[in-house]
Order: structure tokens, then sequence, then C-alpha cells
């Protein structure tokens, strides 16, 4: 069975600017390779991958199989600076092999419960990384007895991992009690295993031998086995009695699941767990880099803070949307981006992504006295949000600490926020003809976002509606580029059709109003009103004076006093009647004579 493909760049439904980091070395420690995929669709359309990375007839191979085949640029992810591979006559740093070079590659001799293996020179193939200092979520573990001296790995989530027992496994979903197995094959045992960021060169290899099972594709790297960069690719399609009996029900180390197998408390908050009952380290520092472990503490919900989205909407958008998954490295770069945008011109703000928390959302509040903003892990990856619309979703987050009225809260309201995001900030930081493209994308992006909210948690809060206006409101806010804030979110009152005067003509009424009306709304006689009552047969906008409304009526309106009210009216400035100032009082004559207002 084909698993779901991770991070690659012809996922399903990817932004645009997916590939553009993708196949960029300076979008993260990922570098594209071009492989044949071959694409499957299950009853109910989800889609999932195999690949046959250097199969000489792929297309064939996937045909085979019942699938559609293509191609794409896999984005893959590599091992620290200073991982010691296993050469001919020693060790060296993975940096320092290039292509051409020979390194032990294994073949399995036994299964079944052991992993006998014997090594031998092989060419690589591929050799690429970079020493900039990159940011990547990657594994960390520790392995090695109990007491003394052990091993260490800082590597990409999906490196592919040896066990003692012969099983293959993602780094991700490695835990501890299990045992990898060093290049004699003996028993390593696992001491802890975290996911964090690594900052620091990294760096990768596969050798030359062909695709289409595990051998020739086993390196020793900081000890113990793992897979070269071809494995790592091709990993979906190994044979399952390659992989650890229970590849498909581990999960992953990111998961709710993970923590409750690991007998970790919720109050528990950073992400590394190990055997040990001593302190787990949650910082590591290398010669080559830095490993940070990701923290859960979502600090910034507590005390005044203002979100971009309540709760249930929040739940809504993850239930209802999509999410790229956690172990894909490109929204974190594209956020990345989008924050170091920002602090160029919001020095006085600190932002932040809480790449862990799953909650779509952004949240401002104030720390130590200076203003934060923290972009979620689960907004960065909601696939109707691209480049535009996480821009403008995190400079939203600035606008709520924006001067002005409070209404009686810490923070500006959201459609005021949103406003000034889009009509302001945007502005600034986009120019010409980029700025129309950007907001128009940005705008297209928070409204499929919005349309994922269901009609019950749509509406504005009845308690204050301009700090949390409806959703109808806050799209009214964002596509208000040339206009005031609307009223809706605490805007002033729209000019509105008022009727200032009325006077009796031989062919019924002639009304002015203080806005020209529309020609088709000023045309409708159901919009007019005559007390007491007189049809109205036919009413036209003054061709000459936009302002003036003739009303043609079935007789005259006779000796006395009637009042006309207007409604309905559209104005020109897209602005309806004030309701206040709607009716006015007109006085007939017998004969009614022409009057000239």
């Amino acid at each position: 069975m084909p698993s779901s493909m991770r991070y690659h760049c012809t996922e399903a439904d990817a932004p645009t600017h997916y590939q553009k980091l993708c196949g960029s070395k300076t979008g993260g420690d990922y570098f594209p390779v071009q492989i044949a995929n071959c694409e499957f669709t299950d009853s109910a359309g989800q889609k999932t991958y195999k690949y046959f990375n250097k199969n000489p007839t792929p297309n064939k191979q996937c045909a085979k199989e019942g699938g559609e085949p293509s191609s794409c640029y896999c984005c893959c992810a590599c091992m620290a600076y200073g991982t010691s591979v296993g050469v001919p006559g020693g060790h060296r740093s993975i940096e320092s092999i290039a292509s051409g070079d020979y390194v032990l590659a294994g073949k399995l001799t036994q299964g079944n419960g052991s992993a006998a293996l014997s090594w031998e020179p092989v060419l690589v193939g591929f050799s690429d990384g970079t020493a900039m200092e990159g940011s990547s979520h990657t594994v960390y573990l520790s392995y090695g007895p109990p007491e003394g001296l052990g091993g260490e790995l800082i590597c990409s989530l999906d490196q592919v991992v040896m066990l003692a027992n012969g099983g293959l496994v993602r780094a991700s979903q490695l835990h501890v009690g299990d045992e990898l197995v060093d290049q004699s094959g003996r028993a390593v045992p696992l001491r802890s295993v975290a996911i964090g960021e690594y900052r620091g060169g990294v760096h990768h290899i596969g050798t030359v031998v062909p695709a289409g099972g595990v051998d020739g594709h086993l390196l020793v790297a900081g000890g113990v086995v793992v897979g070269d960069y071809y494995l790592q690719l091709t990993f979906d399609s190994v044979a399952g009695e390659n992989k650890v009996h229970d590849a498909e029900q581990r999960p992953h180390i990111w998961s709710d699941e993970y923590r409750r197998q690991a007998g970790v408390q919720p109050t528990r908050t950073a992400l590394v767990f190990g055997a040990s009952t001593g302190p787990l380290p949650e910082r590591v520092v290398l010669p080559t880099g830095t490993f940070t472990v990701f923290s859960d503490t979502r600090d910034y919900c507590d005390g005044a803070v203002a979100a971009f989205l309540t709760p249930a909407q929040s739940a809504d958008i993850r239930k209802r949307g999509k999410q790229t998954s956690f172990e894909n490295p490109i929204p974190k770069a594209l956020v990345d981006i989008v924050l170091r945008h920002l602090r160029g011109f919001f020095p006085d703000v600190d932002f932040e992504l809480d790449w862990v928390n799953p909650e779509p959302n952004v949240y401002s509040s104030y720390r130590d006295g200076r203003k934060r903003v923290v972009v979620t892990g689960g907004l960065a990856r909601t696939r109707e949000l691209d480049f535009e619309g996480l821009t403008m979703a995190a400079a939203h987050g600035v606008h709520r600490f924006s001067e002005g009225e409070q209404r009686g809260h810490s923070f500006r309201g959201a459609g005021a926020a949103d406003y000034d995001a889009f009509v302001g900030t945007s502005r600034w930081i986009w120019w010409g003809k980029q700025w129309i493209k950007m907001v128009y994308e940005a705008q297209v992006q928070w409204e499929k976002l919005f349309g994922l909210i269901t009609s019950e948690n749509a509406g504005a809060d009845p308690d204050n509606q301009i700090y949390r206006p409806a959703i109808s409101c806050r799209v009214e806010c964002i596509e208000a580029l040339n206009k005031d804030l609307p009223e809706c979110a605490g805007g002033p009152p729209p000019l509105r059709i008022a009727l200032e005067e009325a006077r009796a003509t031989e062919e019924g009424v002639a009304l002015v109003v203080n806005l020209a009306p529309t020609e088709e709304t000023a045309a409708v006689t159901e919009n007019y009103i005559i007390h007491p009552h007189v049809e109205v047969r036919f009413a036209e906008r003054d061709p000459d004076r936009a302002h003036r409304i003739l009303l043609t009526t079935a007789q005259s309106l006779g000796v006395g006093d009637h009042t006309v009210t207007i409604r309905n009216l559209i104005s020109d400035l897209d602005t309806g009647v004030d309701p206040d100032r709607a009716t006015v009082q007109v006085t007939g004559h017998d004969p009614a004579p022409r009057a000239t207002l």
C-alpha cells in the first residue's frame, strides 16, 4: 500500500511558493531531486504516491501497479555536519565526502529478528548540502549503554534508521526502548529522542547502487546503521519485510498518540523523550551547530491576548480545511521569511512561530513590556494560505496593538486590524504593480480561509460586535482598499441617501436627495411610498440633475398634506438609504401647478 507523500513539490494543492522554496537552497535545508512519481487515487479521491528513483522503466512499473506515472522534484533532508560516516579504513565527516569517493555500504544477509550485515566499498553518486546556518526541524537521537559515553545523531525526520532486528523505520517514529544496530550487528539501546530545530550545516550522500532494495543503500552514520539519500527517497516503495512490523501503526513524535504511548503527562511541554529519570536535554550544542527542542508552552495564551480567530472558528478551519504534514519543512521556511520581512517594518514587535501548536491562529500579547505576535504552526500549515495571506495574518496581529479607541479592551477589534493590514501595511511592504497583485492574492486566500468557518461560528460577538465582528464584516474590511473603515468594524457611518425635499408637479412629485441614486434603483416605482396612498406609475432620475428624482403618479396629489418615503435606493457610492431621513412632507394642490425645484 503506497503511503502519503510527505513534502514534495507535486503535493496536491501545494501553493506556488512551495515550489520556489523547494527548488532553492536558500529556502531551507532541503534540496530538489527529480524522481519518477507514481500517483494512486482511492475511492474517496485521496491521493497516495510511490517512487521509482533510478528504475530504468519507471512508467512501465507504475502502470503495472495501476498508478498514474509522472515525475516530481522531491525535497529531501540531511544529516548534521560532523556526522561520521563509515568509509574503507575508518570514518569521515559526511560533508567531506564527495561524489566519486567510496563509503562502506551494507548488505543485509540475515533477517527474521536480527540484523546480520556485510560491508563493501561502494562509490558515492550523490553528495550535496549546505554550510549555511539553515533552520530545519530535525530529530535528535542519543544512544548507547545506560552508563558511560554514547553516540548521537541529528537527522531529518524521515531519515531511515535500522533497528537491531533488521527492520527499517523513519527517525520520527523511533521510541525509547527501540534498539538501533551498529556496524557489527550489535544492539545499541536508544536513550532519548527529541524533535526540534537545528541551526548548522547539513549534508547527505547516496550511493551509485540502483534503487529497488535496501542492499547497497545502508551506511554507518554516527556509529549506527542508517539509509542513504536514495533509500530515504524510495522508502515508501521498500518491501514490507524490510520494515519494522508495526511501521504503519507507529505514531510520529509530534503526535498526541506518541505522547500517550510514551507515558508523558499533558503538562510536559518539551518534545523530548527518554528512559532516564534525570533531566533530559532541551538544547544540544555541537561543534557544527545547535539543536533546540521544540516546546509546547503556549504561554502567549495566558493573560490579555487578542486572537485572529475565535477557538470555534479555529476548530472549524482545522477540521474542514487542509493542512500539510507536520514534518513538511516548507511552510516553516515560508513563515520564517514572512516574519523576517515584517521585523524590518515593525522593530518594536517580537514575531514568533509556534510550530508545535496545531490550532490555526495568530496571537497578539505583551511580554516584558514589548509587543508580541505569535503565528501558530497550524496556520502556517493551512493550505488555504500562501505567502500573501500569511503576511497579512501576521500584520493583523501587529495592528491589534494600534493606538486609538480601545472600546473596553486592551486591543483593537479584529475588523479594524484586518483593515489596517490590507489598507496600510500592504502598501508599505509591497509597491507598484506588485502591491495590487499581492493584496488581491491575500484577499482570495483569506476568503477561502473564512469560507471554512461554519455559519454557526461566523457571526459577531453579541456582547461586542466591534471587537469581534462577523466574518462578513471582516471580508468587507479587507475589500475596503479605497474606502473608510466599515461601520461594522467601528468606522464612521457611511454617507447615505437622504430625502431633502419634495414638491408636487403636474405629473406627480419631484424629489431632491443629497446623493445621486443609481439610475437602476431610481427607476423602481416600488421604492417610493406616498401617504395617503397615491400610486406611482413611473420614476426616473432626472437626466439633467442626478440628485433629482421625477415621479409620475396615477392622479394628482390633490389638496392637502402627504408624506413621501424612499426606500431601497442605492447611491453611486454604493450606500443605501438613511432610515432617519427617508420621509418628508409634500403639499398637494388642485389643480397641481408645475413646480420647479
